[in-house]
């Protein structure tokens, strides 16, 4: 997931160190709340509008679909039927 993020970040003009704190946060979080109650973003709230907006910006990128499948994994184990 850290060379997906670095390698969309230098097309961007950007260091990986950008995303450093909220990395950090995020990992923090996961082992002292768990995975499940840490979990935040579109895919949680359902918000298709924002996730379509994700996904235009991944057009031709391999992590397109993995932010396709990670979206729906999220949504399962969030929402299960």
């Amino acid at each position: 997931m850290y060379v997906e993020a670095e390698s969309f970040l230098e097309e961007i003009g950007l260091e990986l160190e950008v995303v450093k704190s909220l990395a950090e946060e995020t990992t923090t979080k996961s082992f002292f709340l768990g995975p499940k109650n840490s979990q935040t973003g579109p895919a949680l709230r359902g918000d298709t509008d924002i996730m379509e907006k994700h996904i235009k910006l991944l057009e031709g990128r391999p992590s397109q679909e993995l932010y396709k499948l990670l979206s729906k994994r999220i949504s399962e184990h969030m929402n299960p039927q």
